[in-house]
């Protein structure tokens, strides 16, 4: 089983996983309730260097920015080339097609959101027949089938209306910030 999910749904084993490595994906704004920071550091605690899997993060932001900060945490964390090159920053192409593309390419969807009020991009991944991983908390587990997706735990936070990711959102006053566990992220990763 890949994730829990039954393996047959994924295209990664389609040809055996010989003729690329296995990709997670995740599209969002860089910005700090998606949760891209927590999704990089347990990729990389998940799989060593020589590990036949990357993580693709599909940029919808400014992407000069998203690369300046991805090399500053890569650098804070101390990680070695050969790791961080398996961590693939894309801006996302304009238009239906530029996502689709990436759905089609990927083989599992990761969103650990801290606050996702409408998973958009979640669903996109669902409807395009992808295993996904996402925090257990908001919409998603309650819009998609459980044999679907694996929840990420969660540790309940401040409520949004206390923190910097209030202007960000709407309807923020009817969530709360969650801070999704990094070890239990790692370990879905890995099943």
């Amino acid at each position: 089983q890949l994730i829990g999910i039954d393996a047959s749904r994924s295209r990664y084993q389609e040809d055996g996983g010989k003729s690329r490595p296995f990709r997670f994906l995740n599209i969002s704004a860089w910005q700090e309730h998606d949760g891209i920071d927590i999704l990089i550091k347990a990729f990389l605690h998940a799989f060593q260097e020589h590990a036949a899997v990357t993580l693709q993060l599909a940029i919808q932001a400014d992407f000069e920015q998203a690369r300046n900060e991805l090399v500053e945490l890569l650098q804070s964390m101390s990680i070695p080339q050969a790791q961080a090159a398996r961590i693939e920053l894309l801006p996302l192409q304009d238009g239906p097609d530029g996502a689709a593309a990436l759905y089609q390419a990927a083989d599992c969807y990761v969103s650990p959101c801290r606050c996702d009020l409408l998973p958009t991009r979640v669903l996109e991944a669902a409807v395009n027949g992808l295993p996904i991983i996402v925090s257990k908390h908001g919409s998603a587990p309650e819009l998609l089938p459980a044999d679907s997706i694996s929840c990420i735990d969660v540790q309940v936070g401040l409520p949004l209306a206390s923190t910097s990711l209030a202007p960000q959102l709407l309807c923020w006053e009817l969530s709360s910030y969650v801070e999704p566990s990094e070890q239990h992220l790692a370990a879905l990763l890995r099943k």
